[in-house]
């Protein structure tokens, strides 16, 4: 046991921040997250010119951000920065369950099938409402081959992937609709000591 104990040490440090009122991320999420953070496609992370873009609230947050623009150094710690922000958010959301349900709590939620929250980051289908200058989240589910509202509460249990770029993806256009976000609840929960030490796991 104590071996064990070491070793997850020995391979995380920082990204064993606690998350407020949440505890530790297990080491199986993060895995999975530094896993996705490496084959990630870089236009997640890039510039866009969305107006609710959760980029604002990290650099202001994490930053400033390295490097110059349109440069390998600054997108990669806008890449660390959003796996940060996941890092959190996944605690916050489901305290890191990837098969999370709807918040029966949620009056709205219980009436409409497209307003449940599903997954590890409590998404609903209906966040696809938010998306007006680009086709991102629909071109991700047809890729996947995630159809109609059914599909979607499933899949994002199942397809971890899935779930982690969709989320960073809905972020990029609007971070509104996530209440610990907007009320800047996380906010002291995201870590500096963090994103440095996934940029050296990214390496």
């Amino acid at each position: 046991m104590c071996y064990a104990v070491n070793t997850m040490a020995a391979k995380y440090k920082a990204l064993f921040a606690r998350v407020k009122n949440r505890g530790i991320p297990p080491v199986a999420f993060l895995d999975e997250l530094v896993a996705w953070g490496r084959s990630a496609p870089d236009d997640i992370f890039d510039v866009n010119d969305e107006k609710g873009d959760v980029m604002g609230i990290l650099c202001a947050i994490l930053g400033p951000w390295q490097g110059e623009p349109r440069t390998p150094e600054r997108l990669m710690h806008r890449k660390c920065c959003m796996l940060e922000l996941l890092r959190c958010l996944a605690g916050f959301e489901s305290s890191w369950k990837w098969n999370e349900g709807v918040d029966t709590t949620n009056k709205t939620s219980m009436r409409l099938i497209a307003g449940q929250e599903t997954g590890i980051f409590q998404v609903s289908y209906d966040s696809l409402n938010l998306e007006k200058n680009s086709h991102d989240l629909y071109d991700l589910l047809r890729r996947r081959g995630v159809s109609g509202v059914n599909g979607f509460i499933t899949q994002m249990k199942a397809d971890h992937t899935l779930a982690l770029e969709y989320c960073a993806r809905l972020l990029r256009i609007s971070y509104l609709w996530d209440g610990p976000i907007k009320r800047h609840e996380i906010d002291t929960s995201l870590s500096r000591d963090a994103v440095e030490e996934f940029k050296r796991l990214m390496a």
